[in-house]
Protein backbone atom coordinates (compact mmCIF):
# COMPACT_ATOMS: atom_id res chain seq x y z
CA UNK A 1 0.00 0.00 0.00
CA UNK A 2 1.66 3.35 -1.26
CA UNK A 3 2.43 6.02 2.20
CA UNK A 4 2.11 9.28 1.26
CA UNK A 5 5.15 11.63 2.69
CA UNK A 6 3.94 14.64 4.47
CA UNK A 7 7.45 17.03 4.61
CA UNK A 8 6.95 19.85 2.36
CA UNK A 9 10.13 20.17 1.09
CA UNK A 10 10.76 17.27 -0.94
CA UNK A 11 11.79 19.07 -3.85
CA UNK A 12 15.09 18.93 -1.85
CA UNK A 13 17.28 16.06 -2.59
CA UNK A 14 18.66 15.54 0.85
CA UNK A 15 15.02 15.65 2.45
CA UNK A 16 14.11 12.72 -0.30
CA UNK A 17 17.10 11.13 0.48
CA UNK A 18 16.22 10.92 3.90
CA UNK A 19 12.89 10.58 4.27
CA UNK A 20 12.81 7.57 2.52
CA UNK A 21 15.82 6.10 4.43
CA UNK A 22 15.15 7.18 7.79
CA UNK A 23 13.71 3.79 8.92
CA UNK A 24 17.40 2.76 8.59
CA UNK A 25 19.94 5.47 7.95
CA UNK A 26 20.79 6.38 11.62
CA UNK A 27 22.88 3.49 12.37
CA UNK A 28 25.43 3.61 9.23
CA UNK A 29 25.84 7.72 9.93
CA UNK A 30 26.48 7.00 13.77
CA UNK A 31 29.30 4.01 12.28
CA UNK A 32 30.96 7.33 10.26
CA UNK A 33 30.68 10.12 12.76
CA UNK A 34 32.36 7.61 14.84
CA UNK A 35 35.49 7.76 13.18
CA UNK A 36 35.89 11.99 13.03
CA UNK A 37 38.73 13.34 14.76
CA UNK A 38 39.87 17.09 14.27
CA UNK A 39 39.66 18.34 11.13
CA UNK A 40 38.67 14.98 9.03
CA UNK A 41 36.03 14.67 6.37
CA UNK A 42 34.71 11.40 6.31
CA UNK A 43 34.00 11.57 2.63
CA UNK A 44 38.16 11.42 1.87
CA UNK A 45 39.62 10.29 5.43
CA UNK A 46 37.83 8.13 7.26
CA UNK A 47 39.54 4.57 8.12
CA UNK A 48 38.58 1.83 5.76
CA UNK A 49 37.15 -0.42 8.85
CA UNK A 50 35.06 2.61 9.83
CA UNK A 51 34.05 2.45 6.35
CA UNK A 52 33.79 -0.83 5.50
CA UNK A 53 31.48 -0.83 8.73
CA UNK A 54 29.20 1.87 8.14
CA UNK A 55 28.97 0.61 4.20
CA UNK A 56 27.94 -3.19 5.61
CA UNK A 57 24.88 -1.57 7.65
CA UNK A 58 24.25 0.66 4.98
CA UNK A 59 24.39 -1.68 2.24
CA UNK A 60 22.34 -4.65 4.33
CA UNK A 61 19.57 -2.49 4.79
CA UNK A 62 19.77 -1.18 1.42
CA UNK A 63 19.30 -5.16 0.35
CA UNK A 64 16.29 -5.18 2.48
CA UNK A 65 14.42 -2.58 1.02
CA UNK A 66 14.84 -4.70 -2.53
CA UNK A 67 12.90 -7.54 -0.97
CA UNK A 68 9.89 -5.25 0.07
CA UNK A 69 9.86 -2.91 -3.07
CA UNK A 70 6.36 -3.35 -5.31
CA UNK A 71 6.93 -0.48 -7.94
CA UNK A 72 6.20 -1.49 -11.20
CA UNK A 73 8.49 0.75 -12.89
CA UNK A 74 11.75 -0.31 -14.98
CA UNK A 75 14.40 0.38 -12.02
CA UNK A 76 12.95 -1.61 -9.43
CA UNK A 77 11.50 -4.09 -10.88
CA UNK A 78 14.48 -4.76 -13.13
CA UNK A 79 16.48 -4.38 -9.57
CA UNK A 80 14.09 -7.05 -7.92
CA UNK A 81 15.03 -9.98 -11.38
CA UNK A 82 18.80 -8.93 -10.74
CA UNK A 83 18.94 -9.83 -7.04
CA UNK A 84 16.88 -12.98 -7.03
CA UNK A 85 18.90 -13.65 -10.53
CA UNK A 86 21.67 -13.74 -8.04
CA UNK A 87 20.57 -15.83 -5.67
CA UNK A 88 19.47 -18.71 -7.96
CA UNK A 89 23.03 -18.39 -9.92
CA UNK A 90 24.18 -18.84 -6.50
CA UNK A 91 22.45 -22.01 -5.34
CA UNK A 92 22.67 -23.56 -8.63
CA UNK A 93 26.50 -23.42 -8.78
CA UNK A 94 26.84 -20.68 -12.07
CA UNK A 95 29.68 -18.85 -11.89
CA UNK A 96 29.22 -17.10 -14.60
CA UNK A 97 25.65 -15.82 -13.86
CA UNK A 98 26.78 -15.21 -9.93
CA UNK A 99 30.02 -13.00 -11.61
CA UNK A 100 27.42 -11.35 -14.42
CA UNK A 101 24.59 -10.16 -11.32
CA UNK A 102 26.90 -9.12 -8.35
CA UNK A 103 28.70 -7.21 -11.08
CA UNK A 104 25.36 -4.81 -11.68
CA UNK A 105 24.48 -5.05 -8.16
CA UNK A 106 27.97 -3.81 -6.90
CA UNK A 107 27.54 -0.97 -10.14
CA UNK A 108 24.15 -0.45 -8.31
CA UNK A 109 25.67 0.07 -4.53
CA UNK A 110 28.37 1.70 -4.90
CA UNK A 111 26.57 5.01 -6.42
CA UNK A 112 24.11 4.90 -3.48
CA UNK A 113 26.58 4.03 -1.20
CA UNK A 114 28.60 7.64 -2.21
CA UNK A 115 25.43 9.53 -2.44
CA UNK A 116 24.85 8.41 1.18
CA UNK A 117 28.46 8.98 2.25
CA UNK A 118 28.00 12.81 0.72
CA UNK A 119 24.43 12.96 2.78
CA UNK A 120 26.30 11.87 5.71
CA UNK A 121 28.72 14.60 5.52
CA UNK A 122 26.34 17.02 4.80
CA UNK A 123 24.11 16.40 8.17
CA UNK A 124 27.26 16.80 9.67
CA UNK A 125 28.41 20.48 8.90
CA UNK A 126 25.07 21.56 8.93
CA UNK A 127 22.83 20.61 6.21
CA UNK A 128 23.43 23.42 4.33
CA UNK A 129 20.90 23.36 1.00
CA UNK A 130 21.44 26.71 -1.18
CA UNK A 131 18.55 26.90 -3.94
CA UNK A 132 20.03 28.65 -6.99
CA UNK A 133 17.20 31.26 -9.25
CA UNK A 134 16.35 30.43 -12.67
CA UNK A 135 18.51 33.65 -13.79
CA UNK A 136 21.86 32.53 -12.17
CA UNK A 137 21.47 28.89 -13.40
CA UNK A 138 21.09 30.13 -16.81
CA UNK A 139 24.02 32.75 -16.97
CA UNK A 140 26.17 30.12 -14.97
CA UNK A 141 25.09 26.57 -17.83
CA UNK A 142 26.85 29.10 -20.84
CA UNK A 143 30.27 30.01 -18.72
CA UNK A 144 33.01 27.67 -18.87
CA UNK A 145 35.23 26.86 -16.01
CA UNK A 146 38.01 24.43 -17.58
CA UNK A 147 40.48 26.77 -16.54
CA UNK A 148 39.55 27.58 -13.32
CA UNK A 149 41.86 26.13 -10.73
CA UNK A 150 40.91 23.82 -7.63
CA UNK A 151 42.95 26.01 -5.38
CA UNK A 152 40.38 28.91 -6.24
CA UNK A 153 36.99 26.92 -5.27
CA UNK A 154 36.56 27.45 -1.47
CA UNK A 155 33.68 26.04 0.04
CA UNK A 156 31.34 27.71 2.85
CA UNK A 157 31.41 24.60 4.23
CA UNK A 158 33.07 21.38 4.27
CA UNK A 159 29.64 19.55 2.12
CA UNK A 160 26.87 21.70 0.63
CA UNK A 161 24.18 20.64 -1.63
CA UNK A 162 23.40 23.27 -4.61
CA UNK A 163 19.69 23.26 -5.70
CA UNK A 164 19.26 23.63 -9.25
CA UNK A 165 15.34 22.56 -9.20
CA UNK A 166 14.26 20.20 -11.89
CA UNK A 167 16.31 20.94 -15.16
CA UNK A 168 14.22 19.51 -18.32
CA UNK A 169 17.00 19.72 -20.48
CA UNK A 170 19.69 17.93 -18.27
CA UNK A 171 18.88 14.19 -18.36
CA UNK A 172 21.01 12.42 -15.96
CA UNK A 173 22.38 8.91 -17.76
CA UNK A 174 24.33 6.97 -15.50
CA UNK A 175 24.33 3.19 -13.73
CA UNK A 176 20.67 2.95 -13.16
CA UNK A 177 20.35 3.97 -16.74
CA UNK A 178 22.88 1.48 -17.86
CA UNK A 179 21.54 -1.99 -15.80
CA UNK A 180 17.79 -0.79 -17.50
CA UNK A 181 19.45 -0.99 -20.77
CA UNK A 182 20.90 -4.08 -20.20
CA UNK A 183 18.33 -5.84 -19.31
CA UNK A 184 16.12 -4.66 -22.00
CA UNK A 185 18.60 -6.69 -24.13
CA UNK A 186 18.04 -9.65 -22.40
CA UNK A 187 14.08 -9.71 -21.87
CA UNK A 188 11.45 -9.63 -23.40
CA UNK A 189 9.23 -7.04 -21.61
CA UNK A 190 6.61 -5.19 -23.80
CA UNK A 191 7.13 -1.88 -21.36
CA UNK A 192 7.30 0.88 -23.29
CA UNK A 193 6.96 3.40 -20.08
CA UNK A 194 9.72 6.10 -20.32
CA UNK A 195 11.46 6.87 -17.14
CA UNK A 196 14.24 8.64 -17.07
CA UNK A 197 16.19 11.04 -14.64
CA UNK A 198 16.65 15.24 -14.58
CA UNK A 199 19.08 17.27 -13.14
CA UNK A 200 18.04 18.91 -9.86
CA UNK A 201 21.47 19.46 -7.81
CA UNK A 202 24.93 18.45 -6.49
CA UNK A 203 26.17 17.60 -3.58
CA UNK A 204 30.11 19.10 -2.94
CA UNK A 205 32.74 17.83 -0.64
CA UNK A 206 35.94 19.50 -0.29
CA UNK A 207 38.96 17.80 1.07
CA UNK A 208 40.28 20.25 4.02
CA UNK A 209 43.73 19.46 3.22
CA UNK A 210 44.43 19.15 -0.74
CA UNK A 211 41.25 21.29 -1.66
CA UNK A 212 40.36 17.67 -3.99
CA UNK A 213 36.06 18.17 -4.46
CA UNK A 214 34.24 15.05 -4.92
CA UNK A 215 30.83 15.77 -6.69
CA UNK A 216 27.85 14.30 -6.76
CA UNK A 217 25.11 14.66 -9.08
CA UNK A 218 21.15 14.20 -8.24
CA UNK A 219 18.30 13.86 -10.24
CA UNK A 220 14.36 13.35 -9.95
CA UNK A 221 11.84 11.40 -11.84
CA UNK A 222 10.55 12.63 -14.86
CA UNK A 223 7.15 11.14 -13.85
CA UNK A 224 5.87 10.89 -10.14
CA UNK A 225 5.60 7.57 -8.42
CA UNK A 226 3.08 7.05 -6.13
CA UNK A 227 5.41 4.41 -4.15
CA UNK A 228 7.23 6.67 -2.47
CA UNK A 229 7.59 4.88 0.94
CA UNK A 230 10.87 3.04 -0.36
CA UNK A 231 14.02 3.88 -1.49
CA UNK A 232 14.31 1.17 -4.23
CA UNK A 233 10.62 2.05 -5.67
CA UNK A 234 11.94 5.96 -5.47
CA UNK A 235 15.27 5.60 -6.87
CA UNK A 236 16.75 8.67 -8.45
CA UNK A 237 20.33 8.49 -10.36
CA UNK A 238 23.05 10.05 -8.62
CA UNK A 239 26.70 10.09 -10.36
CA UNK A 240 29.22 10.53 -8.15
CA UNK A 241 32.73 12.18 -9.23
CA UNK A 242 36.34 12.95 -7.77
CA UNK A 243 38.23 16.15 -8.98
CA UNK A 244 41.53 15.51 -8.13
CA UNK A 245 43.75 18.65 -6.91
CA UNK A 246 47.59 16.92 -7.65
CA UNK A 247 49.03 19.67 -7.98
CA UNK A 248 48.65 23.95 -7.19
CA UNK A 249 48.04 24.75 -10.41
CA UNK A 250 45.39 21.49 -11.24
CA UNK A 251 42.29 23.26 -13.32
CA UNK A 252 39.12 21.70 -13.51
CA UNK A 253 39.68 20.46 -16.78
CA UNK A 254 42.74 18.27 -16.04
CA UNK A 255 41.06 16.89 -12.82
CA UNK A 256 38.68 15.29 -15.11
CA UNK A 257 40.83 14.21 -17.80
CA UNK A 258 43.09 12.32 -15.13
CA UNK A 259 39.92 10.76 -13.24
CA UNK A 260 38.89 9.33 -16.49
CA UNK A 261 41.90 7.90 -17.04
CA UNK A 262 42.15 6.39 -13.07
CA UNK A 263 38.54 5.17 -13.80
CA UNK A 264 39.05 3.22 -16.77
CA UNK A 265 42.52 1.37 -15.72
CA UNK A 266 40.90 0.45 -12.56
CA UNK A 267 38.00 -0.84 -14.62
CA UNK A 268 39.02 -3.61 -17.13
CA UNK A 269 35.58 -4.95 -17.93
CA UNK A 270 33.54 -3.83 -21.47
CA UNK A 271 30.51 -3.15 -19.35
CA UNK A 272 32.63 -1.03 -16.34
CA UNK A 273 34.59 0.75 -19.24
CA UNK A 274 31.75 2.14 -21.20
CA UNK A 275 29.65 3.16 -18.24
CA UNK A 276 32.72 5.40 -16.81
CA UNK A 277 32.75 6.97 -20.37
CA UNK A 278 29.22 7.90 -20.13
CA UNK A 279 29.41 8.48 -16.85
CA UNK A 280 32.83 11.11 -16.87
CA UNK A 281 30.69 12.94 -19.95
CA UNK A 282 27.81 13.21 -18.24
CA UNK A 283 29.71 15.05 -15.29
CA UNK A 284 31.32 17.52 -18.05
CA UNK A 285 27.87 18.12 -19.09
CA UNK A 286 27.05 19.92 -15.87
CA UNK A 287 30.12 20.74 -14.02
CA UNK A 288 29.83 24.39 -15.49
CA UNK A 289 26.41 24.90 -13.61
CA UNK A 290 28.27 23.14 -9.99
CA UNK A 291 31.69 25.15 -10.15
CA UNK A 292 30.04 28.44 -11.27
CA UNK A 293 27.36 27.85 -8.24
CA UNK A 294 30.45 27.25 -5.72
CA UNK A 295 32.21 30.07 -7.13
CA UNK A 296 29.51 32.15 -6.63
CA UNK A 297 28.92 31.54 -2.75
CA UNK A 298 32.46 32.42 -2.20
CA UNK A 299 32.14 35.84 -4.20
CA UNK A 300 29.15 36.63 -3.36
CA UNK A 301 28.18 35.75 0.35
CA UNK A 302 26.01 38.84 0.94
CA UNK A 303 23.68 37.97 -2.25
CA UNK A 304 23.02 34.94 -0.18
CA UNK A 305 19.44 35.39 1.84
CA UNK A 306 18.44 32.55 4.45
CA UNK A 307 14.64 32.07 4.90
CA UNK A 308 11.85 29.79 4.90
CA UNK A 309 10.24 28.50 1.34
CA UNK A 310 6.76 29.80 -0.11
CA UNK A 311 4.85 27.23 0.92
CA UNK A 312 6.34 27.56 4.56
CA UNK A 313 2.85 29.42 6.79
CA UNK A 314 3.40 33.00 6.38
CA UNK A 315 2.29 33.65 9.84
CA UNK A 316 4.53 31.80 11.18
CA UNK A 317 7.44 33.18 9.10
CA UNK A 318 6.36 36.82 10.36
CA UNK A 319 6.51 35.55 13.84
CA UNK A 320 9.93 34.76 13.40
CA UNK A 321 11.05 37.89 12.95
CA UNK A 322 10.18 39.26 16.28
CA UNK A 323 10.91 39.17 19.58
CA UNK A 324 13.15 36.07 20.71
CA UNK A 325 10.40 34.27 22.68
CA UNK A 326 7.94 34.68 19.63
CA UNK A 327 10.87 33.36 17.33
CA UNK A 328 11.33 30.23 19.30
CA UNK A 329 7.65 29.47 19.63
CA UNK A 330 7.71 29.40 16.19
CA UNK A 331 10.38 27.53 14.58
CA UNK A 332 9.59 25.01 16.78
CA UNK A 333 6.30 24.60 15.27
CA UNK A 334 7.32 25.29 11.79
CA UNK A 335 10.10 22.70 12.50
CA UNK A 336 7.27 20.05 13.63
CA UNK A 337 5.00 20.94 10.34
CA UNK A 338 8.48 19.86 8.63
CA UNK A 339 10.21 23.22 7.69
CA UNK A 340 13.27 24.38 7.83
CA UNK A 341 15.34 27.46 6.30
CA UNK A 342 16.88 27.40 3.09
CA UNK A 343 20.17 29.34 1.39
CA UNK A 344 18.64 31.35 -1.53
CA UNK A 345 20.82 32.30 -4.04
CA UNK A 346 20.40 35.45 -6.60
CA UNK A 347 17.02 36.90 -4.85
CA UNK A 348 18.44 39.67 -3.75
CA UNK A 349 20.74 40.07 -6.87
CA UNK A 350 22.06 43.30 -6.24
CA UNK A 351 25.37 43.13 -5.35
CA UNK A 352 26.08 40.08 -7.92
CA UNK A 353 24.72 42.37 -10.95
CA UNK A 354 26.03 45.58 -10.08
CA UNK A 355 29.54 44.23 -10.26
CA UNK A 356 28.38 41.89 -13.43
CA UNK A 357 26.75 45.86 -15.03
CA UNK A 358 30.37 47.67 -13.86
CA UNK A 359 32.59 44.58 -15.96
CA UNK A 360 30.32 44.47 -18.75
CA UNK A 361 32.41 47.89 -19.82
CA UNK A 362 33.22 46.37 -23.98
CA UNK A 363 35.85 49.15 -24.40
CA UNK A 364 38.06 47.94 -20.74
CA UNK A 365 37.21 44.44 -21.46
CA UNK A 366 38.65 44.26 -25.50
CA UNK A 367 41.55 46.56 -24.23
CA UNK A 368 42.42 44.03 -21.20
CA UNK A 369 41.75 41.34 -23.41
CA UNK A 370 44.24 42.55 -26.47
CA UNK A 371 46.71 44.66 -24.83
CA UNK A 372 45.63 47.08 -26.74
CA UNK A 373 42.84 49.78 -24.98
CA UNK A 374 40.09 51.20 -27.28
CA UNK A 375 41.00 49.11 -30.28
CA UNK A 376 39.47 49.69 -33.37
CA UNK A 377 37.93 46.14 -33.56
CA UNK A 378 35.38 44.94 -36.31
CA UNK A 379 31.96 43.26 -34.93
CA UNK A 380 32.29 39.90 -32.72
CA UNK A 381 30.80 37.49 -30.56
CA UNK A 382 32.48 37.56 -26.48
CA UNK A 383 31.60 34.17 -24.74
CA UNK A 384 30.10 34.35 -21.84
CA UNK A 385 32.89 33.87 -19.00
CA UNK A 386 34.33 34.35 -15.35
CA UNK A 387 36.86 36.42 -14.44
CA UNK A 388 38.90 37.18 -11.34
CA UNK A 389 38.58 41.21 -10.58
CA UNK A 390 40.48 42.95 -7.63
CA UNK A 391 39.05 44.70 -4.86
CA UNK A 392 39.25 46.25 -1.21
CA UNK A 393 42.37 47.96 0.40
CA UNK A 394 45.41 48.16 -1.93
CA UNK A 395 43.35 45.69 -3.77
CA UNK A 396 44.75 42.83 -1.96
CA UNK A 397 41.44 40.68 -1.81
CA UNK A 398 40.31 39.12 -5.64
CA UNK A 399 36.45 37.75 -6.63
CA UNK A 400 34.82 36.24 -9.64
CA UNK A 401 32.91 38.31 -11.53
CA UNK A 402 30.57 37.04 -14.39
CA UNK A 403 29.84 38.27 -17.67
CA UNK A 404 27.01 37.48 -20.14
CA UNK A 405 28.16 36.48 -23.83
CA UNK A 406 27.82 39.69 -26.13
CA UNK A 407 28.32 41.14 -28.92
CA UNK A 408 31.33 43.82 -29.33
CA UNK A 409 30.69 46.67 -31.32
CA UNK A 410 27.16 45.96 -32.00
CA UNK A 411 26.90 49.08 -33.48
CA UNK A 412 28.84 48.26 -36.31
CA UNK A 413 27.09 45.26 -36.91
CA UNK A 414 26.71 45.09 -40.86
CA UNK A 415 22.54 43.96 -41.26
CA UNK A 416 23.21 41.93 -44.56
CA UNK A 417 25.60 40.12 -43.25
CA UNK A 418 24.99 36.86 -41.07
CA UNK A 419 26.00 37.35 -37.11
CA UNK A 420 27.24 33.75 -36.93
CA UNK A 421 29.96 34.88 -39.91
CA UNK A 422 31.70 36.78 -37.22
CA UNK A 423 34.27 35.72 -35.52
CA UNK A 424 34.05 34.57 -31.96
CA UNK A 425 36.76 35.58 -29.25
CA UNK A 426 37.84 32.92 -27.26
CA UNK A 427 38.45 34.88 -23.84
CA UNK A 428 41.15 34.04 -21.29
CA UNK A 429 40.88 33.63 -18.01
Amino acid sequence: MPVKINNPLMQYHPIRFYEVRKDFIAQPINILLSGLKGNVNHVFSISDEINKEACLSYMNAYIRQILLSVSPQPYPRHVRKIYRSNQNYYLNQDELGVEWTTELLNLMNDNEYRAFQQYASLTNYGSNIFDFSCILLDLFAETDIGNVLLKDICLPFQTIYLHFGKQENKKINGSMNSIIQTLKRVETSTSTEDIHFLLDGAYITQCPKSGTLRVTLTSVKNKHSKYCNNCIDCSEEVLAFILPANNLNTTVSEAVSWQREILLKSNQTELHQTIVNKIVDEIVNNLNLVINCALYLQSYPDDIEEDYTESAPRNLVQQTKRAPGAEKAAQKKLNQLGYRKIKFCGRKRQQFWQLEDEDVSERVLVGAASGEPKRNMAPHKRRAHIRKQRYGKELQSWKYVWIKETTIHKEKYEPGKALQQYRIYEVAD
